[in-house]
């Protein structure tokens, strides 16, 4: 099973009971301990990652020719 779980404590917090819950809790998998701006920091990343292909994608699609065009008009004659 493969569990991506994220969980924020305070450290102050982080006991040996804790540590023994967790390690029961995954006890096949890795945990990984890092400061909360570590943690925002690499899911800033993973969101720009995923924005950056979006755009590589569209990129493509217009050197392939596959984008549709419209005027300002027929953009609003179709809100309509």
């Amino acid at each position: 099973m493969n569990m991506n779980t994220a969980i924020s404590i305070p450290s102050g917090t982080l006991t040996p009971s804790l540590i023994e819950r967790v390690r029961r809790t995954f006890k096949r998998g890795k945990v990984v301990l890092l400061p909360e701006k570590d943690y925002k920091d690499m899911l800033k990343m993973a969101r720009n990652s995923e924005y950056l292909a979006k755009l590589d994608h569209s990129f493509k699609q217009r050197d392939e020719g596959k984008m549709t065009y419209f005027t300002i008009e027929e953009l609003e004659a179709m809100a309509k």
